[in-house]
C-alpha cells in the first residue's frame, strides 16, 4: 500500500503531467484502483489513514495534478 501510494505520488510531481498522456494517465488510475482494492482488507483503522492518503492523491489540485 505504501510503495503503490508513495509511486502515485511520484507520478503526480512528474514533469511533464502525466495528465497529458494518455498511457501515463491510465496507469495512474490502474493503480489507484489497486489501492482501493487492497484497502478494503485492511484492518478500519488503517483505511481510514490509507484513505486519507488516498482522497489526497484523487482531489484535484493537490500534489502537482
Amino acid at each position: 500500500m505504501e510503495l503503490l501510494i508513495y509511486f502515485c505520488n511520484k507520478m503526480c510531481r512528474f514533469n511533464p503531467p502525466i495528465l497529458n498522456n494518455t498511457s501515463m494517465n491510465k496507469l495512474y488510475c490502474r493503480i489507484i484502483e489497486s489501492i482501493k482494492k487492497a484497502m478494503l482488507s485492511l484492518h478500519e483503522d488503517l483505511q481510514y489513514d490509507f484513505g486519507r492518503e488516498l482522497d489526497e492523491l484523487i482531489s484535484p489540485g493537490t500534489k502537482g495534478m
